[in-house]
């Protein structure tokens, strides 16, 4: 389990940029084991000067001692002028074979 707090500073900003000129969020990110095999993952990132957010679950399959399979999805939402919010309609699953090497 991992929480954070970030923010950003934007030197120079001009009123015709998308961003505020200081920016802070959060990020939570949860993780689990289920034996030798499996881990289940959860992130969620939020800005809190808007309300845009982004929800990245995914499943890991530890197939062998270097293969790995990933099932996982980023899921976007939020004001279509937020860092986020601009990705709403673009939530996408993703399957990912990885080898270690």
């Amino acid at each position: 389990f991992d929480l954070q707090f970030y923010g950003r500073h934007v030197v120079d900003h001009e009123s015709s940029m998308l961003f505020d000129e200081d920016e802070v969020g959060i990020t939570l990110l949860a993780n689990r084991r289920f034996g030798d095999r499996f881990e289940a993952e959860l992130l969620y990132l939020s800005g809190l000067n808007r309300t845009d957010y982004s929800w990245q679950p995914s499943v890991t399959w530890r197939i062998t001692q270097t293969w790995r399979l990933q099932l996982g999805a980023d899921i976007f939402g939020g004001s279509q002028v937020s860092y986020f919010g601009r990705f709403e309609d673009s939530d996408r699953v993703f399957v990912a074979l990885r080898n270690w090497f």
